[in-house]
């Protein structure tokens, strides 16, 4: 089973996606550190030097060519932007379980307003106020799709309690799939 953690930059989306995946003993995959890795460019470069839909067009071949591991369970994180083409949650669906990390807004200008000159959809932002707005602008673009997730979760929790629930979740999906 596939398991697709979606949700906003800063949601936790690759800190609980490995976390878990150790917890859980299986794989874990970074599709923006893959698709980094495939292109030989960092996502900011990418943005760059090819644009945009370039990137995304790398998102929807990776949801594409994405097997079902041999091993059992692999724990996907998305970018923030996948959702955003239904065909990729069409995708996502089919081939596996979806989770939104819904995060508080504050929690995400928090978390971001830190790493900002590795999130080229943020290259216009250099105040934390604009940071809070264009944040919003993207939550409330992004969410319809986000809550078509299988589950949603909010990571407004501590680190630890936010592992502890998902390993929570993923065994309930686990167990759901096997019905």
């Amino acid at each position: 089973m596939i398991v697709f953690l979606i949700g906003m930059m800063g949601s936790g989306k690759s800190t609980l996606g490995r976390a878990i995946a150790n917890s859980l003993g299986c794989n874990f995959l970074d599709m923006d550190c893959y698709i980094e890795s495939k292109i030989g460019l960092s996502i900011a470069e990418i943005f760059e030097i090819h644009g945009e839909p370039f990137f995304r067009e790398q998102e929807h071949l990776f949801l594409e060519n994405l097997k079902n591991s041999a091993q059992g369970l692999l724990i996907v994180s998305t970018g923030g932007g996948v959702p955003q083409n239904p065909a990729n949650m069409l995708i996502m669906k089919k081939k596996g379980k979806i989770i939104y990390l819904r995060t508080a807004t504050e929690l995400l200008v928090k978390r971001v307003h830190k790493n900002l000159k590795n999130r080229p959809i943020l290259n216009d932002v250099f105040s934390e106020d604009e940071l809070i707005i264009s944040l919003e602008k993207l939550l409330n673009t992004r969410e319809p799709m986000y809550l078509r997730a299988d589950t949603i979760f909010d990571t407004s929790i501590s680190k630890a309690n936010n592992i502890k629930g998902l390993l929570t979740v993923i065994n309930e999906l686990k167990r759901d799939e096997m019905v």
